[in-house]
């Protein structure tokens, strides 16, 4: 008789409609970012406003605003709008940045990376908001970059 094979065939439909109890989660640690609309503003001589940097940082489907007024490339870090995003703008055009994330097993971790940014800086004066001075963007507006180590 041919019960064999059709038991055979049987199991195999069966196996495979069962979902796997090891199928693997998928778990992946933040791998690039993106800077948006990065802006610098230094005042000039005379001008009481404060210098800042601002931009939007974008990875792993979520966003956050950046800003920092005074001393714009002071070593410490400053905090984005989110909380869990941190960054610094060096005198020499490098933009670090830092994002915290959940590992696979669980634990907090972070992600950080450089950036060296061309960016294009032309001179402003009144009526504009923060008075005359330099005003420095990219001029893609847009920019990537990779997280290359687990700390800022």
């Amino acid at each position: 008789m041919c019960t064999t094979p059709l038991l055979l065939l049987a199991l195999s439909a069966l196996t495979t409609a069962l979902p796997s109890p090891l199928t693997p989660r998928e778990c992946t640690a933040p791998t690039s970012f993106q800077i948006n609309g990065f802006t610098t503003f230094g005042p000039a001589e005379g001008n009481t406003n404060p210098a800042f940097v601002s931009f939007t940082f974008a990875s792993a489907g979520t966003s956050t605003r950046c800003t920092r007024n005074g001393d714009i490339t002071s070593a410490t870090l400053a905090t984005c709008a989110d909380g869990e995003t941190v960054f610094r703008w060096s005198a020499d055009r490098v933009l670090t940045v830092g994002t915290s994330y959940v590992d696979c097993d669980g634990n907090p971790a972070v992600a950080a990376g450089d950036l060296g940014l061309s960016v294009f800086c032309f001179p402003v004066v009144p009526p504009v908001p923060f008075g005359a001075g330099t005003e420095c963007e990219t001029p893609t507006g847009q920019v990537g970059g990779s997280f290359t180590r687990s700390s800022v």
